[in-house]
């Protein structure tokens, strides 16, 4: 068996291996000349590039933007089309007219979800009298829009950027009082909290850290230019401080489009837009770990960035009423890790399958196990981050993070 996998690994040991990924995606903009461009910045080292040629003529409205790590495809949604994105090339690979089954609507601010690899969004529907806000998924493929929700979700919207929680399902929204969970299964309200803020004018900018799943997001003072690091928790609406001590002296800027932050839950770091410059902040001791321009040499300014690492290889933890519930997702037990050399993966009964993958999504390793632990030898794997996926015997889901260390 030893041999076997050490043949396996010593393939793969040739394609792509991991290593800590250090990128953003985003798009490059400017008005004159008009350009629009994806484009990417290293926070290893503080290097932009951009990719392929100029998207303006395609992507003239943008309504919404997502990255998928596991495709690597940043996908942008603009007026009628949902558009494909190469990471590398930069060239669009594909663009499906979004097609909506109701009239006089709109699809905006589409959140890819790592955990079933779905496209979730909001759909504005609009008459003469009113506005519906209802919930749905859109088809990359194809470009049909399925509509979740039975009736409107809300009739205000704030705008910035919305997101998911792929643990439990939720679909996250702002009004200009409250913070409005979505059901990603039914399309239904899973819950509402009013916004209880003592600290500033509003709580903006979030993201979702799947490390310790704690929403994220900025707070200017009402009576000063400080800005603070909060997090909002869902449920009871209540707003903290992360940080006593402000995190900028000049109100945020709004980056292009919607989303004007992303956290990398590998190295802790919550990235956002001020100023003018594109900075993190390392959620453990509050210290500015990165800053950069957002401009480049042309002219052209950053915005609507997502970050590769953004709660890569989560895996559901809630599911649909009508599974079975005792289907959850459960932890392996991984000895040593962080590791170097080799690592023991064990559970409490006979693990059926196991998956390692990297953080390009690629798959390292596929096994048919069947025993209650296998020992691999991690020498032929870049240092990095790995996951590992699998099933029991009784058809648990199985996961764990592997890190392997130089």
């Amino acid at each position: 068996m030893k041999s076997k996998l050490l043949l396996l690994l010593t393939v793969v040991a040739f394609q792509l291996k991991a290593q800590v990924s250090t990128e953003i995606y985003g798009l490059y903009r400017n008005n004159t000349p008009p350009e629009l461009y994806l484009g990417k910045v290293n926070t290893a080292d503080g290097s932009t590039e951009l990719l392929g040629a100029t998207l303006y003529d395609s992507l003239l409205v943008v309504t919404g933007s997502t990255l998928n790590p596991y495709t690597n495809t940043y996908h942008v949604l603009s007026a009628d089309r949902f558009f494909a994105i190469d990471n590398v090339s930069g060239e669009i690979t594909d663009a499906v007219t979004v097609t909506l089954l109701i009239e006089n609507s709109y699809m905006r601010s589409v959140v890819f979800n790592p955990s079933d690899s779905g496209y979730y969004g909001l759909i504005i529907q609009t008459n003469e009298l009113d506005a519906s806000i209802l919930f749905g998924k859109i088809d990359p493929l194809t470009g049909l829009v399925e509509v979740l929700s039975d009736t409107s979700i809300t009739q205000f919207l704030m705008p910035g950027r919305n997101i998911i929680n792929p643990y439990e399902m939720i679909y996250y929204l702002l009004t200009d009082t409250q913070i409005i969970g979505i059901d990603m299964y039914t399309g239904d309200i899973y819950s509402t909290a009013t916004i209880t803020n003592t600290y500033g004018a509003q709580f903006d900018n979030m993201s979702f850290n799947c490390k310790d799943e704690v929403i994220y997001g900025l707070i200017p003072a009402i009576d000063t230019q400080l800005v603070f690091l909060g997090k909002l928790d869902p449920f009871t609406g209540a707003v903290e401080l992360v940080f006593e001590t402000a995190v900028d002296t000049t109100y945020f800027i709004s980056g292009l489009g919607t989303a004007n932050s992303a956290v990398d839950p590998v190295t802790n770091t919550y990235y956002y837009i001020s100023a003018g410059n594109l900075k993190g902040i390392d959620l453990g001791d509050g210290s500015i770990t990165f800053e950069n321009s957002i401009y480049d040499m042309e002219g052209r300014y950053f915005g609507l960035f997502h970050h590769v690492q953004d709660c890569f290889g989560a895996q559901r933890t809630r599911f649909a009423t009508g599974i079975n519930t005792t289907t959850l997702v459960q932890q392996f037990t991984l000895t040593p890790n962080p590791t170097k050399g080799f690592i023991n993966i064990s559970f409490s009964e006979n693990i059926q399958t196991l998956q390692l993958m990297n953080t390009a999504g690629q798959i390292v390793l596929a096994k048919d196990v069947n025993a209650k632990n296998i020992t691999i030898n991690t020498d032929l794997l870049n240092p990095g981050i790995y996951f590992a996926k699998g099933k029991s015997l009784s058809g648990n889901l199985l996961s764990g993070k592997i890190i392997v260390k130089e």
